[in-house]
């Protein structure tokens, strides 16, 4: 019932029912459990209801078989933003940070290119206050990655983290 990869450094096969594929040698190939977990804020809390949340789709096993269960991360994370670092030229350094939509990673857009490589990811998280702060008014403007979300004008307190991740077996 758990999903899994088999893979040498070249090529990769998902498999279920436990066996590796026929393709593979288990000598010199690798098993791996397939982790798939999908992040996004919702509107309200299940454990605080009215404040906003960071959740998590993720794919487990249960009663023998996959299944996406639906698991709240943080309550107070009122917004999140991701940004990949590409090198376009092939030199191992990044040459530009884009959106997940960017065209220049897009298979099948005009402006795809194919030779890009993913090395970073960027990440943004605008984490709220839980209650109010009486007194207090946030004016200020804040703008994870390229998004403007503005001044919020309300009594809660924030804090705009963020984090570059460097992504592994990303260079040759």
């Amino acid at each position: 019932g758990v999903l899994q990869v088999q893979s040498t450094r070249i090529q990769g096969e998902l498999f279920a029912n436990g066996a590796v594929p026929p393709a593979f040698n288990p000598a010199t190939s690798g098993t791996h459990d397939l982790l798939v977990n999908t992040y996004y804020v919702a509107a309200d809390s299940v454990l605080i209801p009215g404040v906003p949340t960071l959740r998590r789709k993720a794919l487990v096993s249960t009663g023998g078989g996959p299944q996406i269960v639906d698991q709240e991360v943080a309550p107070g994370v009122e917004n999140m933003q991701l940004q990949f670092g590409v090198d376009v030229d092939a030199d191992n350094t990044i040459d530009r940070y884009v959106n997940p939509d960017d065209p220049i990673i897009t298979p099948g857009n005009v402006n795809f290119i194919p030779t890009a490589r993913i090395i970073t990811a960027r990440i943004w998280l605008l984490v709220r206050s839980v209650n109010p702060e009486p007194g207090l008014n946030d004016q200020r403007n804040y703008q994870p990655g390229d998004v403007n979300l503005g001044v919020p004008n309300d009594e809660f307190r924030r804090m705009l983290v963020s984090k570059t991740i460097l992504l592994r077996n990303t260079r040759t």
